[in-house]
């Protein structure tokens, strides 16, 4: 196999013509310079430079080598350059997968901060349902994901919870209300999201658990659908806090949900045995603390 360290020589002496300039250039010895350049020969089993009187100089075979390893060497330089640049954070870029809610919700504070501090460094933030997020870290396509716990094969580093709360129009008497119960909201009619969403499936839970049947009156696709039927007081929606924002409807009252508390674990979704670049362990550096800060917001308006 031919090493990096006996091309680089050899490219070395065929450019300065000279074992000695070479050598200086390269800051070793004419003699392990020398050495190198036999060892390369010897691999490949031709002649590549041939001395005269007054200089080295390339024999037909060591010319097209040299044409072939120049390019070669100026890759591998550009390569170094760019991961020494991606690992001081200079230059980079993080694939994020995330469910709409948190996308959302969050991250635009998370992206407004990492811009700020590593200017150099893109982030491609992918919004799409936790089954799609999920494939996507299995296939290698995201650097990680914000969410729900998929389960399964990946880790999961819990960031927060998100605590559930039941939307309905302001004016509505169970607006008043401290907080609502499975059994409150069972004779109530709920508007909520389809199967296949990961709210639908907390919820689903959420009712088997304390042996309610969960009947919504609608279900719908789009948070910001949901938003407008509760306000037109069609019925209630149950909701996690951090989503509330995505209903469009900013005068919704948000009453929570107790006894028990409904709520899901969001975090962080990688590959087990996965580790990741320096600029995807920076941006988890600023994602931690403003998930953790502003999911404490939220919950205390809901609370």
């Amino acid at each position: 196999m031919i090493s990096i360290s006996k091309l680089r020589s050899f490219a070395a002496v065929a450019e300065h013509g000279s074992y000695t300039t070479a050598a200086r250039a390269e800051g070793v010895s004419a003699a392990a310079l020398s050495t190198r350049v036999a060892e390369l020969e010897k691999l490949l089993g031709v002649t590549l430079l041939q001395r005269t009187t007054r200089r080295v100089e390339l024999t037909n075979e060591g010319r097209r080598l040299f044409e072939r390893a120049k390019r070669v060497l100026v890759e591998l330089e550009g390569i170094a350059d760019d991961l020494s640049s991606e690992g001081k954070l200079q230059a980079g870029r993080v694939v994020v997968s995330c469910v709409p809610t948190l996308a959302a919700s969050l991250f635009a504070d998370v992206m407004r901060r990492f811009a700020e501090m590593y200017p150099q460094v893109a982030i491609h933030l992918i919004d799409e349902p936790t089954d799609a997020l999920r494939e996507r870290v299995l296939k290698s396509e995201a650097d990680f994901a914000i969410g729900p716990d998929p389960g399964g094969d990946l880790q999961f580093e819990r960031l927060t919870s998100d605590q559930f709360v039941l939307t309905c129009p302001a004016n509505d008497p169970i607006a008043k209300k401290e907080f609502v119960t499975g059994k409150d909201m069972a004779k109530l009619p709920i508007i909520t999201l389809a199967r296949g969403s990961n709210v639908r499936k907390v919820l689903d839970a959420y009712f088997e658990q304390q042996g309610l049947v969960f009947r919504p009156r609608f279900e719908v696709l789009h948070h910001y659908t949901l938003g407008a039927l509760v306000n037109a007081g069609l019925g209630y929606g149950p909701l996690p806090s951090l989503a509330l924002r995505l209903t469009g409807e900013p005068l919704l009252a948000a009453v929570p949900i107790r006894r028990p508390v409904c709520e899901r674990a969001i975090g962080v979704i990688t590959r087990a045995g996965n580790r990741l670049s320096p600029a995807a362990e920076a941006l988890l550096g600023v994602i931690r603390p403003v998930f953790h800060g502003q999911a404490a917001i939220a919950h205390r308006k809901s609370a």
